[in-house]
């Protein structure tokens, strides 16, 4: 019974992931859902980047010294943007 059980789990959840068949999108959707969620992310980078700065606890704040991570965090959600409006030579991604 169990075995069942877990088979219908599973095919439920692969008629209700987003697909083009299981959904209905066409192709333009997705590439629309994918420059949300890249924009989703560089703005979740920079915020994180922003909250590494405030935290008055650690030690890089204390001593006004920078923060390699914040930094590093910063320069991935700049390169995602160029890379997704072609500023580096090549077509835009999305």
């Amino acid at each position: 019974m169990e075995d069942d059980a877990g088979g219908m789990v599973r095919r439920l959840a692969l008629k209700t992931r987003f697909s083009q068949k299981g959904m209905g999108f066409n192709s333009s959707v997705f590439r629309q859902l994918g420059v949300f969620m890249n924009e989703d992310l560089v703005y979740r980078l920079r915020k994180r980047a922003e909250i590494r700065r405030q935290i008055s606890t650690r030690k890089s704040v204390q001593e006004n010294a920078p923060d390699r991570i914040a930094d590093l965090l910063e320069e991935a959600a700049n390169r995602i943007e160029e890379l997704e409006s072609g500023q580096d030579g090549n077509a835009p991604v999305c």
